[in-house]
């Protein structure tokens, strides 16, 4: 028996994953505004059923009816609300939505219509949740704007800004593949300190997770600082931030951060050289962020056996070089190879069993300390493969 109902508030959509986790494969992604049954919530995280299955959404991102949340404060003509009635107002005047939507979101929560977000407004919306079985934060999202009987449609950044006395275009607009930036996002292991600065750069809720709303606040900072709108937060958005990110997959992440690094290298002691393609081929640059995640890990890896020289025998392979090997061994070479992504490397390491540094990097993994991926064990040719494909689990062989 569900417990209550959610509805989705991520502009984007939200993800639904296979476990309650953010590392879990993802099953599908709701649409902004649907409202799904719920079944338990548990740990920040709400249970559903998704085409036949059992599927788990982030609480965080949802405005929720019925259970324990949705039950306070939500009986009806209740003047007793309490909420954070500044964070309230922070969320709503970021939502960014025209002045004319306010005054139609004002007249129906019974507040001065007057296309102002202030805290009277946050106030009358969250009476008005209450009264209505919705979560009474004040803040009014898509499922607030769907009970209201409101659209978001006109929820959009004016195309032109005034910035420091300059004019720039941008449009909140922006079309891109937001679970694709997700992903791409939480790949980057940075810390949620950094993701907090982020956020705090692109005027999204600084809660230091790298959602939809975040990814969608990103594409549209990047289409207004003539970036490539696409929601990911890379080495060349980083710069124009001016924000040096901070990563989870070191005891010193700071040491292996995007720009304190020797000129040349990727990170401390892997070199752009080392991963050339045995044909000649430089990392295309759109695959650079992709080799540097999989040089932070194998930094840790470098540091736990001892900061022994870890050698690549092979790192990045173009199309080309790759259909090459697969015309000597079909079976043994993939035609999809994650070398080909920039994300993979196949590693040696003097004096150091193959076996030793399989187990390795697999029990870094298991500990968190490194992402996992695909792993690989080649005893006959004296090397391991490792690539930051991902995934809640390894992919081994």
């Amino acid at each position: 028996m569900a417990e209550g109902k959610a509805t989705v508030d991520a502009n984007g959509g939200l993800n639904v994953r296979q476990k309650a986790s953010k590392d879990s494969k993802k099953l599908g992604t709701l649409s902004n505004g649907t409202t799904v049954d719920y079944y338990s919530d548990n740990s920040g995280w709400l249970q559903i059923k998704y085409s036949g299955k059992t599927g788990y959404i982030m609480k965080s991102y949802t405005h929720t009816t019925g259970g324990a949340t949705g039950a306070q404060g939500s009986s009806k003509g209740d003047t007793n609300v309490k909420f954070d009635v500044d964070k309230a107002v922070e969320y709503n005047k970021k939502r960014n939505y025209s002045k004319d939507l306010w005054k139609q979101i004002q007249s129906k929560a019974g507040a001065t219509a007057d296309g102002a977000p202030g805290k009277e407004t946050a106030k009358a919306i969250a009476q008005w949740q209450g009264s209505h079985g919705l979560t009474a934060d004040g803040m009014c999202g898509a499922g607030t704007l769907q009970a209201m009987g409101l659209s978001s449609s006109t929820a959009t950044e004016s195309s032109s800004k005034k910035e420091d006395g300059k004019t720039s275009s941008g449009s909140a607009n922006v079309s891109i593949d937001v679970s694709s930036a997700v992903e791409f996002n939480n790949s980057l292991n940075y810390t949620s300190d950094t993701w907090k600065k982020i956020q705090a750069k692109v005027s999204v809720h600084a809660d230091g997770d790298p959602g939809p709303n975040t990814a969608n606040a990103i594409a549209i900072w990047q289409n207004k600082n003539g970036l490539k709108a696409d929601g990911k937060c890379g080495d060349k958005t980083l710069a124009k931030m001016g924000i040096k990110a901070k990563t989870k997959t070191s005891s010193n992440p700071s040491s292996y951060s995007t720009t304190d690094v020797p000129k040349g290298n990727i990170t401390a002691h892997f070199t752009w050289d080392q991963f050339k393609c045995k044909g000649g081929e430089a990392v295309p640059s759109n695959l650079r962020d992709g080799t540097r995640r999989l040089c932070q890990n194998l930094e840790v890896v470098r540091e736990e056996l001892g900061g022994k020289p870890i050698k690549i025998v092979c790192g990045y392979r173009s199309k080309a070089y790759n259909e090459k090997l697969r015309e000597k061994d079909p079976v043994g070479v993939a035609k999809h190879s994650k070398h080909m992504d920039g994300i993979a490397a196949d590693i040696r390491i003097e004096g150091v069993k193959v076996e030793k540094i399989y187990n390795t990097i697999y029990q870094l993994g298991k500990s968190g300390k490194i992402k996992k991926g695909g792993l690989g064990k080649y005893v006959s040719s004296n090397f391991v493969h490792y690539d930051v494909r991902g995934g809640s689990s390894w992919t081994t062989w």
